[in-house]
């Protein structure tokens, strides 16, 4: 949630005795920009699993695993404990390319670097986030970031706020086309320009400046390696903007603030059918000409449209002879429909809606028994169901719905009189029940 004077709503169905495997997908969980994600939880702490599908393992040199910020992290001891991902070529950010670099990191120390991405065939390449001093600006407990391109061209950022007090923070570095800017926990520095050539490297590494310990470039004693706690380190190939990474902080700082859910007797409310939020009521009456079928959407976003089915004794039939055309073909909202099945009444009988969307998939809502006659019956002369009578459906559908040989009728319109019963738009209770999770935002889940 980015707006704290807004929230958004995310509705669910939950409870399909159908899907007895998981249907989870982990990897496609970060999208392609995503060229790296290490959550730092493995253990043994020698490999650091890589969450994205380009596999870029980290290798732990004397990390210890520790409480980090959204469950486990590492620690490193400020002189020998690192973290290097050195190969792979999908950490190289391209020309013109933007990049964003982000970590939660909780120290105390005053001087030593977070992130070094460094080159050793060529010095000119450099991204350098750190604490306290960057390769070119010295200031105790500072966060600074220092990013130079293959071309030599090269920006600085630096904070004023202390980072160094033993508390966690998001650090967050991006380059969008020559902007450089850094954050502290969601709030941007001022930018600077730099350079949009490639920046290729091969000595990577978190809590340790690399390219000074293994080329020998002059650094300051002392500020080769940082002693700290990490958590949850990610690289993008494009420059988040300032909502995203907002959104990253409030959902990770704090995320019993920022989702709330609805409350009921344990969190959900439990549901016997298998149903949608799409669908607000669906039922079943008898009347003189036939069973009526009636159901009520609140929204039919992607729907083409429905169909209708009788089950007698587990043997389920189509009733409509076409597709019901669903009413976001003339105009999106809700709409209300009815449907006359003038087969036999058998006792047995019950019925099931089935929502088709675009791109042919289906839901299906039910099974409805239907409600009784009304005492008194039917008048003389009516048209009186038979077990022989013709399933010719007579549907109601918002004014404007083409709908095959039927009259078409607004949503509070009475339908077309059948065997003197009326047969008019419903809405209202039915049998099928909502399950509806309320959440504030909820935005990028960091653990799958």
């Amino acid at each position: 949630q980015t707006n704290t004077g807004s929230s958004t709503s995310i509705k669910l169905y939950l409870g399909d005795s159908a899907i007895t495997t998981t249907t989870e997908q982990v990897h496609s969980t970060w999208n392609s920009n995503f060229q790296a994600v290490w959550h730092l939880n493995q253990s043994p702490t020698t490999s650091m699993t890589d969450s994205t599908s380009n596999a870029n393992t980290g290798t732990g040199t004397v990390l210890t695993s520790t409480t980090g910020q959204m469950g486990s992290g590492v620690s490193t001891n400020g002189t020998t404990s690192y973290m290097a991902f050195n190969s792979g070529s999908s950490l190289n950010v391209g020309s013109g390319s933007g990049f964003t670099w982000s970590a939660w990191i909780k120290t105390s120390a005053t001087f030593g670097p977070i992130l070094s991405m460094r080159q050793s065939t060529n010095s000119q390449s450099d991204i350098d986030i750190a604490v306290g001093y960057d390769g070119v600006t010295q200031t105790s407990a500072a966060l600074l970031a220092y990013v130079r391109d293959s071309g030599g061209t090269s920006g600085e950022v630096a904070g004023s706020t202390t980072i160094s007090n033993n508390v966690f923070h998001l650090v967050t570095v991006t380059r969008s086309g020559s902007t450089l800017t850094a954050y502290l926990d969601a709030t941007p520095f001022t930018t600077m320009t730099t350079g949009t050539n490639s920046i290729p490297s091969d000595i990577r590494n978190v809590a340790r400046e690399g390219y000074w310990e293994t080329v020998g470039a002059p650094g300051v004693t002392g500020h080769d390696f940082l002693a700290a706690t990490f958590d949850e380190i990610r690289e993008s190939s494009t420059a988040r903007t300032i909502d995203w990474i907002t959104t990253d902080y409030n959902a990770q700082s704090s995320p019993a603030t920022f989702i709330g859910y609805t409350n009921g007797a344990t969190g959900e409310t439990p549901v016997t059918i298998h149903t949608n939020v799409d669908i607000l009521s669906f039922d079943a009456t008898d009347q003189c000409a036939g069973t009526t079928l009636a159901w009520q959407t609140a929204d039919e976003i992607d729907t083409l449209g429905f169909n209708v089915y009788r089950d007698v004794g587990g043997a389920r039939t189509v009733l409509n002879p076409t597709l019901i055309p669903g009413g976001s073909l003339s105009g999106g909202g809700g709409h209300s429909y009815t449907f006359v099945d003038p087969g036999a009444q058998d006792a047995s009988r019950t019925y099931f809606l089935e929502q088709v969307a675009f791109d042919l998939t289906s839901r299906s809502f039910g099974p409805v028994s239907p409600t009784a006659l009304v005492a008194g019956g039917c008048a003389s002369g009516a048209n009186q169901a038979t077990a022989n009578a013709p399933s010719t459906p007579i549907v109601s559908a918002p004014s404007g719905v083409p709908t095959p040989s039927v009259t078409a009728a607004s949503d509070t319109q009475t339908a077309n009189q059948a065997g003197g019963c009326a047969v008019g738009a419903r809405s209202g209770g039915g049998v099928a029940a909502l399950l509806v999770i309320a959440m504030l935002a909820f935005a990028r889940r960091r653990r799958r």
